[in-house]
């Protein structure tokens, strides 16, 4: 059952609401707060150094209310679990850097301890990540080339090590500069850029680049490693040349762990619900302190005896840890059916990724995808809406059979920005459910000059003969009778979808204006206060569209808060009414 609601109030338009209910630009209180806030800020106390140095610096807030008796046991036993797994992944990624699997535990080792002080998540135990040591390793191997053959016997391979070493460890480091400086930058923004379908395909495509890196470990090839563009396809064509060569024991190793890793791992991915004994989430609470300390252990004491573990087994580890990405093609059917534009997205950086290489594929999809979003703006396109019988709600009449035109009020509403890329399609898209065609532009503007000129020599006339014409029409009046009652007399702009103007977009918009003026008729406009460009209140759409010099041809009366507002208004001047409230029914 459908119920009614009157709801009586005022018309308001811009100016009106800003009297009755206050304006931001009125209002010097903001500025004060602003100051005082940063006062605040800025301010050099105790309290203040404390709570900065708790905030940058997680464990001095949690490590004072460390329940110890509670939680060491979890803690312990959590650690020594995520230590002995952290071992074998960091020797298995240290073949993707091109550097000796020992070294790969530093890398399980430091960020666990910067993590537990620097960190907030209390279940993340950092460490080695593919793609990140996939890219390391092909700055590596264009810097220090591995030679084809080396004479084990002599000085060499210990120096080439070393060398390959001092880059990975450069890279690292510089690395690790740059993320502070855009910490202190406060860029993380950036990630944002970096949207779920490129993140996606860009991990997916990484896991070819990784696992085809690995199949001449796997194989037991002793093969140079190619870098750069379409490396994959000369890294698969090299091992596919030497396939004659493969290693019978590395092969076997290779299958045998994987026929172990792989089943292991499903099980524990498909029947982690069912487990009797789940590990509880509690026991991976910051655990790090436990899990650097295994890993210190490990390389002191017995590091070295890992140097003969078989690259075989490392390049498996490294195989079955990526297979969760190789099942993001499942996702591929549900984006499709979602957004067309998402899974072109995913589609165009997973080939970059792939064809090309892991860091330039990466770039080219997030140009694509912030060429799809620029494309979108562009091409936002504008509506005719229609009032809901009985009701105050507007709609697309192309979207909604039941929402009608006001007769004689061309309601139009743009559904994106107005700035300089898209100016052009916004006045082509505007000009042509308006009609303002040149040619009708150029006919009506003939029309107002004749009627100038008859306007001035009825005048002359009426003061020759001594007679005031007090019942001459005025301008607007002649056009009224010039246009027929199917032409559009008024248009009404809907600013509620511009998200933000800028000095070009707001020009093109007084030009429409004029233009639509030049031909009689009325512009109107409303909800154009809402968006901004930026969180500053004066970069408002309506500060700026005023600021460019559209109050020289339009009234600020004619600038309305609602689109019923402005509706209402038409029609009670249409009507000759003057009452100025309306009655909404719901």
């Amino acid at each position: 059952m459908s119920a009614s609601v009157a709801v009586y109030r005022s018309i308001f338009t811009e100016d009106r609401f800003k009297q009755a209910y206050g304006s931001e630009e009125d209002n010097t209180s903001a500025s004060l707060r602003l100051r005082d806030k940063l006062a605040v800020r800025c301010r050099c106390s105790q309290r203040a150094c404390l709570h900065l140095l708790r905030e940058r610096v997680p464990i001095f807030d949690w490590l004072p209310r460390y329940r110890f008796k509670k939680c060491i046991l979890g803690d312990t036993v959590a650690g020594l679990t995520v230590g002995v797994l952290h071992i074998p992944q960091g020797m298995a990624f240290a073949l993707l850097t091109s550097v000796a699997p020992i070294f790969g535990l530093y890398t399980s080792f430091f960020p666990v301890v910067l993590y537990m002080i620097f960190g907030t998540g209390r279940h993340v135990s950092t460490g080695t990540f593919a793609v990140v040591s996939l890219m390391t390793g092909s700055v590596v191997e264009q810097l220090v080339p591995t030679p084809l053959e080396m004479n084990s016997s002599s000085s060499e391979p210990s120096d080439f090590e070393l060398q390959k070493i001092g880059v990975a460890s450069a890279v690292a480091l510089l690395s690790g500069i740059i993320m502070l400086c855009m910490f202190g930058l406060q860029l993380g923004f950036l990630s944002t850029y970096l949207s779920e379908p490129i993140v996606k395909a860009f991990t997916s495509a990484a896991a070819f680049h990784v696992t085809v890196s690995q199949l001449q470990s796997m194989l037991g090839l002793r093969l140079p490693r190619h870098t750069g563009t379409f490396s994959l396809f000369k890294t698969l064509g090299s091992v596919l040349q030497n396939l004659p060569q493969t290693n019978t024991a590395e092969l076997l190793i290779s299958l045998v762990c994987l026929a172990v890793l792989v089943p292991v791992k499903e099980i524990n991915t498909h029947y982690r619900q069912r487990l009797r004994m789940p590990i509880p989430v509690e026991i991976l609470t910051f655990s790090g302190l436990f899990t650097g300390i295994v890993v210190l252990i490990v390389l002191l004491l017995i590091g070295p005896l890992f140097h003969f573990l078989p690259k075989a087994v490392l390049a498996c580890i490294n195989v079955t840890s990526l297979r969760q990405m190789f099942l993001q093609f499942q996702d591929l059917p549900e984006l499709w059916r979602i957004s067309k534009i998402d899974f072109m997205v995913w589609v165009v950086t997973w080939l970059s990724v792939v064809v090309l290489n892991v860091d330039l594929g990466l770039a080219i999809g997030v140009v694509f995808s912030m060429m799809t979003v620029i494309c979108r703006t562009q091409r936002a396109g504008c509506s005719v809406l229609g009032r809901a019988s009985n009701t105050e709600i507007y709609r697309p009449v192309e979207n909604h059979s039941k929402c009608y035109e006001v007769p004689g009020i061309k309601i139009l509403t743009y559904n994106g920005p107005i700035y300089y890329g898209n100016r052009s399609f916004f006045k082509e898209e505007m000009s042509k459910l308006l009609g303002l065609t040149p040619e009708k532009i150029r006919s009506r503007e003939k029309e107002r000059k004749a009627l100038e000129k008859r306007e001035r020599q009825t005048l002359v006339n009426t003061v020759e003969r001594g007679i005031e014409n007090t019942c001459f029409s005025s301008e607007n009046e002649l056009f009224k009778s010039e246009t027929s009652e199917s032409e559009v007399q008024t248009v009404l702009i809907d600013c509620s979808s511009v998200v933000f103007v800028d000095v070009a977009g707001a020009r093109l918009f007084t030009q429409m204006c004029i233009e639509c003026q030049k031909v009689g008729v009325h512009v109107y406009m409303s909800n154009c206060n809402g968006s901004l460009v930026i969180s500053v209140p004066s970069e408002s759409v309506l500060k700026i569209l005023t600021s460019s010099g559209l109050m020289n041809h339009m009234k600020p009366q004619h600038i309305f808060v609602t689109v019923h507002d402005a509706v209402m208004y038409i029609q009670q001047q249409k009507e000759k009414h003057p009452e100025n409230t309306t009655t909404v029914w719901v």
